[in-house]
């Protein structure tokens, strides 16, 4: 508040707001999900100043795996010092790596996720018709797929329809 000595007078708020020093994840790691669909937490984070307070700071999240994403990728800390964002994994399976970063933060977030099969759509096998002589054997190998063609990891049974021929 300023007052000159004639009476007018004016007030101002000043926010002071500490730097932010530290950034540290608080939740949305190590989750699973099958491919093509959102990971089940968001990906939280919380930004603090050197006294522990939250600070308010914008905060940048990418996705590190092809295919993947995340929505907002810039969000701005709340008064607390929190943000978080939602991550979805592309369409194939395998571990996935998303970040969390702050201007002025040296060292960034990083959070991991797995993109799990999903139930078996569809079961190919390497070969379709074959002929062998009695008594022979022969391998056939079979891969199992989810709806979107990636492998899925199960234990095939096997049956042969086939008929024996009589000598």
């Amino acid at each position: 508040m300023a007052q000159l000595l004639t009476g007018p007078a004016d007030t101002v708020l000043i926010a002071a707001q500490p730097v932010a020093s530290a950034l540290s994840r608080v939740s949305g790691d190590s989750q699973t999900a099958v491919p093509g669909v959102a990971l089940p937490l968001p990906l939280r984070v919380r930004v603090t100043a050197t006294d522990g307070l939250g600070v308010r700071v914008p905060v940048t999240f990418r996705a590190l795996t092809a295919g993947d994403s995340v929505g907002p990728g810039l969000v701005v800390s709340d008064s607390a010092g929190y943000a978080e964002t939602n991550a979805s994994i592309g369409p194939a399976a395998g571990p996935r790596t998303f970040q969390a970063s702050v201007a002025g933060i040296g060292a960034p977030v990083t959070f991991t996720a797995t993109a799990l099969s999903g139930a078996v759509a569809s079961v190919t096998l390497d070969r379709t018709a074959d002929t062998i002589p009695r008594g022979a054997t022969l391998q056939y190998a079979a891969t199992a797929r989810d709806s979107l063609g990636n492998p899925v990891s199960v234990t095939i049974g096997w049956t042969s329809t086939g008929r024996r021929s009589r000598p």
